[in-house]
């Protein structure tokens, strides 16, 4: 921002109104700093520290030029130098600043002087905005600008001339690719009345009739037509009235073009937004019923610990049971609502697959005959199990589907280990263990020709409103992502075999560890714990449930107590448990503010929302655990944190 041979001012530091340093400069909403003539950092507010991951007594021990790229420093400073002979008033640029872990940020910098009482120039004072979510969204906006330029070039366009009565005259020799008939056989035929199916033909006979009627030219008129296959395109016609010698209409003339697939996309995208809502909605009422559910679960472990007559153990047995198939519900939802984010931890994918025969058992019809065969060995794997789960649910659905009158769908899970040979027929495939899911159904079968764009994008075998076409491209995406591939067979009358292969490491290509062995030292008993939640019913059960099994539990109902508490016994605190989406301070800003003065203490995260979003993090010394929970997975959770260390 400034020449490094410029000098200071004579303090160093800025001399501003009060009021400009305070509130307003601290809370506003995009960076804001002083700078010396020197470059030094003299004032930064929070929103600044935010974007380049410092504080502020960092920010201030050092000066703009170790922050900035160097491909930007010589802009950089040829402005300031124009700005500080008044050659301009102020600059504006884009700027690299480096992260701490490397990474650079994008920022629009907008800079002006400030001068003091005799005129010299004093500091710099700047602007930064960060521009990354800018850039991405001009990213998507080329890329959808790239599909578009795609569509307009492949788009058909076929040139015609019509009488006064709306019957074609001529047509240019594509007609054929855009209605399937030659040119000669539409010859003679009203387009408005003779192609165009019957619930639509109506209004746009009236439309035509008024247009004839004021002999004036439209444009952009869409109307469905039914192609000679029977297919139902719609098409954008335009058109200029042409008149005879006397003046009056003889006809006119224009251009239809197909914009079926237009259409279609822009009706993807519309379900697609609505889906994406859907999803949000579910996500946040999933995280509201795991509060709920919590207390239950744990109560009824508590319950269960005492004594009971058989009638209220009976009753304790039902509630359980209940609340499990609700916990399973919501998990179940948010498995699929999650499908994009991304975490990957290593996975039981026996865990995914008891989940999906359980969606199918209650969702699918009766007229299916559902089977599933996993061996108690199957190995684990590195992944996002949410992912998968979508993976797996759209490869059934899609088997549903292709058997409208019933059949047999069959989900086997296998350990494999893919030799040389087979991994080079798959790009980016690796030689070495995986785990191989197939979905076998009996259904409809596709030919050759569908099995070549089975994977593409929009493409789908369903009638329009039935499906995205969008379901095997995101599948396939996810599969890759995981360092793995599909395999496909199928033929026409003879049902499909859909097999995933996913890779797995070394470390887990062993049996599974057995139920129950969770591999952790037993409970030493006596720490303390400081437990943080919102939810009133929670914190009681969850305290007591650490309480009776030895620890001493500190209780905070947000992160402005838990603050409190930490201050006080900070030196006695052994793990901190707390929730994330709390009123007041989140659990974000708790985590942050304790491991400033506690770097190595453990974290055990629960939450109703899942990881998404997860802010903090994640090391050895940093757990997270799902709501709902019962009592023994969230003490097998606690244990797990204490004696994790990075």
């Amino acid at each position: 921002m400034a020449p490094l041979n410029s000098s200071p001012p004579d303090d160093g530091k800025p001399v501003l109104e009060d009021g400009f340093l305070g509130i307003s400069f601290n809370q506003a909403a995009v960076g804001l700093a002083v700078v010396a003539l020197n470059g030094r950092w003299l004032r930064v507010n929070k929103r600044l520290c935010d974007m380049l991951q410092r504080g502020e007594d960092e920010l201030l021990s050092t000066d703009v030029q170790t922050l900035t790229h160097p491909l930007d420093m010589r802009v950089d400073n040829a402005n300031a130098e124009r700005l500080l002979r008044g050659d301009i008033p102020r600059y504006e640029m884009e700027k690299r600043y480096f992260l701490p872990d490397g990474r650079t940020l994008r920022v629009l910098l907008n800079v002006s002087l400030i001068h003091g009482a005799d005129g010299r120039p004093r500091y710099f004072f700047a602007i930064i905005q960060d521009h990354t979510r800018r850039l991405e969204m001009e990213e998507e906006l080329r890329e959808s600008q790239r599909l578009f330029d795609q569509l307009s070039r492949n788009s058909r366009t076929v040139l015609w001339r019509i009488d006064r009565n709306g019957i074609y005259t001529h047509l240019s020799n594509n007609a054929a690719e855009v209605h399937g008939y030659q040119p000669k056989e539409l010859v003679g035929k009203a387009y408005y009345y003779d192609l165009c199916p019957g619930s639509e033909r109506a209004a746009l006979v009236a439309a035509a009739e008024e247009i004839i009627a004021e002999r004036r030219a439209f444009r952009d008129l869409e109307n469905p037509v039914r192609s000679k296959s029977g297919k139902i395109i719609w098409v954008s016609s335009s058109g200029i009235p042409i008149f005879d010698d006397s003046g009056n209409l003889a006809g006119y003339e224009g251009w239809e073009t197909d914009i079926t697939e237009m259409r279609e996309l822009k009706n993807r995208l519309l379900r697609d937004q609505r889906l994406e809502s859907i999803g949000l909605l579910a996500s946040g009422i999933a995280h509201n019923l795991n509060n709920a559910l919590t207390p239950v679960l744990l109560a009824v472990d508590l319950l269960k610990a005492g004594e009971l007559p058989k009638d209220r153990a009976d009753l304790v047995a039902t509630i359980e049971n209940c609340t499990r198939r609700g916990t399973e519900m919501v998990r179940q939802i948010l498995s699929f609502t999650r499908g994009i984010e991304g975490n990957r931890s290593v996975t039981d994918l026996r865990g995914i697959l008891r989940d999906l025969a359980t969606m199918i058992g209650e969702s699918f019809p009766k007229t299916i005959d559902f089977t599933m065969e996993v061996p108690p060995d199957l190995w684990r794997t590195t992944a996002d199990g949410g992912r998968i789960y979508q993976v797996l649910l759209n490869l059934c659905i899609n088997a549903r589907d292709a058997m409208p009158d019933g059949g047999a769908l069959r989900v086997t899970a296998e350990n494999r280990i893919l030799d040389n040979r087979r991994a080079s027929g798959h790009p980016g495939a690796k030689p070495g263990p995986h785990v191989v899911l197939r979905v076998r159904d009996t259904g409809i079968g596709m030919d050759q020709e569908t099995l070549d764009r089975l994977f593409m994008p929009f493409f789908s075998t369903k009638d329009q409103g039935k499906g995205t076409g969008l379901g095997l491209a995101s599948s396939q995406g996810i599969v890759k992502s995981h360092g793995g591939f599909f395999e496909v067979s199928s033929e026409p009358g003879r049902g499909s075999v859909f097999a995933v292969w996913l890779p797995v490491g070394k470390a887990f290509s062993g049996a599974v560890a057995k139920s129950g062995d969770d591999g952790l030292p037993p409970a030493k008993g006596g720490e303390t714990i400081l437990l943080v939640d919102d939810e009133g019913p929670v914190r009681e059960l969850a305290s007591h449930a650490l309480a009776v099994s030895g620890y001493r539990v500190l209780v905070a109902c947000g992160g402005g107590d838990a603050v409190a508490l930490y201050e006080k016994n900070k030196d006695e605190i052994d793990l901190l448990v707390t929730d994330m989406r709390m009123p007041g301070m989140d659990g974000a800003d708790l985590i942050k503010g304790v491991r400033k003065q506690s770097p190595g203490l453990p974290v055990l995260v629960i939450s109703g929302s899942g990881k998404t979003g997860f802010p903090v993090a994640e090391g050895r010394s940093t757990r997270f655990l799902a709501k709902p929970f019962d009592a023994p997975s969230f003490l097998r959770a606690v244990r797990g944190a204490l004696a994790a260390t990075d």
